[in-house]
């Protein structure tokens, strides 16, 4: 399952697989959370697990996982861009460029040019360049949504390279 943000209802987020989710328990940098009274937790409505359930059974039956070789040049340029664009921006556009970035490696990705994991370490490697541990997890979240929402797109590749023939 992918994590969801008021795709199922307004205000309502799921989270699933390459997404973070906070309970008590939960350790951050300035502190961890807690419960604040002994209430029992309710039981979640079965419309709400029904909406997961079904889109938990399209993503396991979507496209096969295939292994990427590493990058070649043109994928590694694009890469090694992208990363240096999110490490280098200042304060203000981040969440913006960060999602475009991951959006257009997960078109790479979609496109089995880049391995899924690959795109994901290098942009986390960029965003720890902002120094902002507070943002982690909604960074890591942009990342994991951006990079599904582009892999959902694959850029159209031609891998007959320049001058070949078709």
């Amino acid at each position: 399952m992918r994590g969801t943000v008021k795709h199922i209802a307004t205000n309502i987020d799921s989270r699933g697989w390459g997404t973070y989710g906070l309970a008590p328990g939960c350790v951050l940098l300035n502190g961890a959370y807690e419960l604040i009274d002994d209430t029992d937790p309710v039981e979640l409505p079965g419309w709400l697990v029904q909406a997961n359930v079904e889109r938990a059974s399209a993503a396991i039956s979507g496209r096969p996982e295939k292994p990427v070789a590493a990058p070649d040049a043109y994928t590694a340029r694009a890469v090694r861009a992208e990363c240096d664009r999110v490490a280098s921006e200042p304060p203000g556009r981040r969440n913006k460029v960060l999602s475009t970035a991951a959006y257009a490696l997960g078109q790479l990705v979609g496109a089995e040019v880049l391995d899924r994991e690959h795109a994901r370490a290098e942009l986390e490697t960029a965003v720890a360049a902002w120094n902002t541990p507070a943002s982690w997890a909604k960074d890591t979240g942009v990342i994991a949504t951006s990079l599904a929402a582009g892999e959902d797109n694959p850029r159209r590749i031609n891998r007959r390279g320049p001058g070949r023939a078709a």
